[in-house]
């Protein structure tokens, strides 16, 4: 009789979940725990049940401590076939506002219960499965600094430790370490969301992600393995008939990464962020300031994270620009008409941000797709849209359940409990208004002087007042003119250029933060010194590419004052001309690396230019190439305004630096345009 009587007291505890003191509570949840017991009911004709319930385990110790809330809306049911997923015909229910659940009417036998993991749980306690221990990031990558070509981002400002903890790099893991090619987001503590472009054909085992790090170039954060890939399934990698559209352009460019383990994100100091889902898209409306965070191609000479802040476009002028974009309901454009602010190569995958004022937090609007070059005058940036796609990645970066083996006799009852772990960890931060330098036009008018035409943005509902200033030549001899400015247009006036090769810069300031413009003007006729020369095949082949043969002559910058903006034009003939600038110690202390900029002609004889303002530090080397393997022909390298390119050879060990140029050409996601020459 007794035993009768605590028996049937389990049952109204599991049914009615009545909260009495944490340690009695505790008690007679460990007790309910113990699965294959029955539950020595009344003796009834019916068929035999499954009740219990699915609780928030916090503290993940598979016991039901007091606070420990139950968790309604999950889905338990009977896996019928053991294939851990709930089929259509499969018996099943749903968790009530107190996490209670039934299942009744059994028929006699074995039978497998699970539940349905909700996108952001983990099922940590109850039945049988794989347990699983969260890293913790404490140590830096072990991993030399490479001396490649740094990623970065167009327009922005540096970033500091910690102000994006969801970032990640996403790479792929080499014999000389890890290379970054895309950006990436924490979407929970295993997930990270990126580009299908960045991800198409990868191969789990070749990648990684950082962590914990704003600095892909120095070895800091934690390096992670890659476990699976998921593409969307209506991701376009190839056309689906001749003509049709595909790549990214397509839409539904996003993919999810599943880390091998997960991370504590709390003990790391790590967030995840939430994704704009169909309910709440309206943060990401025409004109928001949103936020583009990347490594990718930029005006700075950083290898450090970089943000930038640039309002949401207009669906129908963005679909204008990409006329032959499909499937726009699935992008989002960002940008302004002047230009100058935006994403670029290497921050593909990389998270577009709007601000929840209501909760205090971020969050993901896009993640970084294509444009037209990169910060170009009438040409948005594109982004996946991820209030259209974030369906589907909660329906993917789900975690798995864990599973009861119960036998079931007619007319018994029987216990079955789950203990979940939040997945996610999104508390809410202090984020300041932000504000954007956007692009400047620059004009050199002889009577009145160089004039900078810009605009500031600001989503601060006070007035405020920044610090700006003017550089006609920038890192050369003139001096700044600084002048105050506000919201809006502004207008600042340096003297006026002679004739000559210039770097112009503009700046503004408020507190700790601070973007620049830099642009490029040709002023009269300065001038031009060259040398010819031919891409043979008896030349050395360049140590930055072994895949296949790239042919390279090299030359060194002799007679530079270092007090004036250079251009290095190649004119090619039969070969589409490529140029690397290099630090010439490096590269002869490496075998191959020193790269300090690069530029390729678009087409088989066309002119590839680039423009620098020399450090008296460096030892410059020019390096004539072609864009394609095994090309050749003859070339002509014109120095503008100062120098003189003389033919060189280097002496240097077996290279053992790898970057691949193939990226470069893939004509649906980000190329490398410099700014335009202004006469």
């Amino acid at each position: 009789m007794k035993c009768l009587i605590k028996y049937n007291l389990l049952a109204v505890i599991a049914t009615t979940l009545m909260f009495f003191s944490a340690q009695s509570f505790a008690t007679s949840v460990t007790k309910m725990q113990t699965l294959n017991s029955t539950i020595n009911a009344p003796k009834r004709p019916w068929a035999g049940s499954v009740l219990g319930y699915v609780w928030n385990d916090r503290n993940g110790n598979g016991v039901r401590n007091f606070g420990e809330r139950g968790l309604k809306n999950v889905i338990v049911y009977v896996d019928a076939n053991d294939n851990g997923i709930r089929d259509s015909d499969e018996v099943y229910a749903m968790t009530n506002r107190l996490g209670i659940y039934t299942l009744g009417d059994l028929p006699e036998g074995d039978h497998n219960i699970r539940q349905e993991v909700a996108f952001g749980w983990r099922n940590v306690s109850g039945g049988r499965g794989n347990e699983v221990s969260p890293t913790v990031i404490a140590n830096p990558v072990n991993s030399e600094q490479q001396d490649l070509i740094a990623p970065r981002i167009i327009g922005g400002d540096e970033t500091e430790i910690g102000e994006y903890p969801f970032m990640i790099s996403v790479g792929v893991m080499s014999p000389l370490g890890f290379r970054h090619f895309c950006g990436g987001t924490l979407i929970t503590d295993r997930w990270v969301a990126t580009a299908a472009h960045c991800s198409v054909g990868a191969n789990p085992a070749q990648l990684a992600v950082v962590a914990g790090t704003n600095n892909v170039q120095d070895g800091s954060g934690e390096l992670l393995s890659v476990k699976e890939v998921y593409v969307h399934p209506d991701y376009a990698a190839f056309p689906s008939e001749p003509g049709a559209p595909f790549g990214t352009v397509a839409g539904y460019d996003i993919a999810l990464w599943e880390l091998s383990e997960p991370v504590d994100l709390r003990k790391s100091g790590l967030q995840s962020i939430a994704m704009l889902s169909p309910e709440n898209a309206e943060l990401a409306k025409v004109d928001t300031l949103a936020t583009a965070v990347g490594w990718g191609t930029s005006n700075l000479s950083s290898n450090l994270l970089q943000d930038v802040h640039l309002p949401v476009y207009d669906d129908q002028s963005c679909h204008d620009v990409y006329f032959n974009a499909v499937n726009f309901e699935t992008q989002i454009c960002g940008g302004t008409p002047e230009g100058g602010i935006d994403a670029c190569q290497g921050d593909s995958g990389g998270p577009l941000l709007v601000r929840d004022f209501k909760s205090k937090k971020w969050s993901l609007a896009g993640i970084t797709s294509y444009g037209n070059g990169c910060a170009l005058p009438g040409n948005p940036g594109v982004w996946a849209r991820v209030s259209e796609l974030s369906d589907w990645a909660k329906s993917v970066a789900v975690e798995p359940s864990r599973v009861h083996q119960v036998t079931v006799r007619n007319g018994r009852s029987y216990i079955a409990v789950f203990g979940n772990q939040e997945t996610r960890y999104e508390p809410t931060q202090s984020i300041k208004p932000r504000w954007q330098l956007v692009n400047s036009t620059i004009t050199n008018d002889p009577d009145q002087g160089l004039i900078f035409d810009y605009r500031i943005l600001d989503e601060s509902k006070r007035a405020r007042e920044f610090e700006c200033g003017a550089d006609a030549d920038g890192q050369g001899p003139l001096g700044p003119v600084t002048s105050n400015c506000v919201v809006g247009v502004n207008q600042i006036v340096a003297p006026p250029l002679t004739d000559g090769v210039y770097l112009p810069s503009l700046t503004a300031e408020l507190n700790e933060s601070n973007f620049s413009r830099n642009s490029t003007i040709i002023v009269g006729t300065p001038p031009e010194t060259s040398a010819t020369g031919q891409l043979t095949a008896d030349d050395e082949t360049d140590p930055d590419f072994p895949f296949a043969p790239f042919y390279i002559d090299y030359f060194d910058i002799a007679n530079l004052s270092n007090e004036k903006a250079i251009v290095i034009r190649v004119d090619s003939t039969g070969f589409d001309g490529f140029i690397g600038l290099y630090d010439r110690d490096v590269r002869e202390a490496n075998g191959g690396g020193g790269v300090l900029n690069f530029f390729f002609s678009p087409f088989v004889g066309g002119t590839a230019e680039l423009i620098f303002f020399p450090d008296p530090d460096i030892n410059y080397l020019i390096g004539v190439s072609s864009f394609n393997p095994e090309e050749v022909g003859d070339y002509t390298v014109t120095l503008v305004n100062d120098g003189l390119a003389e033919p060189t050879v280097i002496s240097s060990p077996v290279a053992g630096l790898t970057q691949h140029r193939t990226f470069r050409k893939l004509p649906t996601t980000r190329v490398i345009i410099p700014a335009p020459i202004q006469q």
